[in-house]
């Protein structure tokens, strides 16, 4: 056992829990790292009841997992200097078997991992809820925004969440190039929800001089209540909605379905299919 490896929060780790293998393309072993195990309980069951809830009584039932957020430390590979390019993570655990049990044959997994600039992730496709765009007396537009995943969609990694580099949100008619409606959500108006924060999805809570009032993205899509200048109506088109995390992570719709009403002052559509982002601008 190790005492307090990380910023000395006062227990012991249990030193050999899993070792992390980087491979590359041969399979040879280029980076090396471990994990440092205190609190082991049923996290989450894909079959049966959890058993152990507790870090006064630890175990794992079978058919549950243990969870250890990124948040916390001594569980890493250091990657600095590698070259860019595809590898293999191998987790093993138990690696010393110095746990007992009745098979010793599954204790190592295989995952893909990309090493890269981090500039950017995998778009998120949204299904086009609901949309509704109304002219303002004073001048400009007003949005409300409602797009839900069809399936889990993934929040942003690290370095990349609206908490550190803001979003933007824009809306824009198909049919009209340049009518687009863009919209600016600052970082030190946003904050992470969950424990630790950010696990559950962010929430934004616009000031008096904020075009959006505000924002949720999280696993049931990405809601928005904003105002301003650039989208004219009514729309010729189908709306293109690209919401973009920390300039990095895009999640889009596009709000092609039922229309129930479009003309100068108002318009609403529901029930858009799923949409891929469009191609970015050379």
């Amino acid at each position: 056992y190790h005492c307090s490896p990380a910023g000395g929060h006062g227990h012991g780790h249990y030193t050999n829990y899993a070792t992390y293998d980087l491979l590359d393309a041969s399979e040879a072993v280029v980076a090396e790292g471990g994990k440092l195990g205190f609190c082991l309980i049923d996290s989450s069951c894909d079959v049966g009841i959890p058993s152990y809830v507790s870090c006064d009584f630890q175990g794992l039932s079978a058919g549950c997992s243990d969870l250890y957020d990124v948040s916390l430390g001594c569980q890493y590979i250091e990657v600095t200097g590698l070259p860019d390019g595809e590898y293999t993570l191998r987790i093993t655990v138990d690696p010393l078997g110095e746990i007992t049990e009745s098979n010793e044959t599954n204790n190592a997994a295989l995952f893909a991992v990309t090493l890269g600039d981090g500039s950017s992730e995998p778009d998120e496709a949204l299904a086009g809820t609901s949309v509704q765009l109304a002219t303002r007396s004073a001048g400009g537009t007003k949005l409300r925004l409602k797009a839900e995943p069809d399936a889990a969609i993934a929040l942003p990694a690290p370095g990349h969440a609206p908490t550190d580099g803001g979003a933007t949100l824009e809306v824009s008619d198909a049919a009209a190039p340049g009518s687009t409606l863009s919209l600016s959500l600052p970082a030190e108006r946003w904050e992470g929800l969950g424990r630790p924060a950010g696990t559950a999805g962010y929430r934004f809570r616009g000031g008096k001089h904020d075009a959006c009032k505000s924002a949720r993205l999280d696993g049931d899509g990405l809601r928005a209540r904003c105002q301003g200048t650039g989208l004219a109506l009514p729309v010729g088109g189908a709306l293109d909605v690209v919401f973009t995390s920390g300039d990095a992570k895009r999640y889009c719709a596009r709000f092609g379905g039922t229309e129930r009403r479009n003309d100068a002052k108002r318009l609403r559509r529901v029930d858009a299919a799923s949409a891929a982002c469009p191609e970015p601008a050379p």
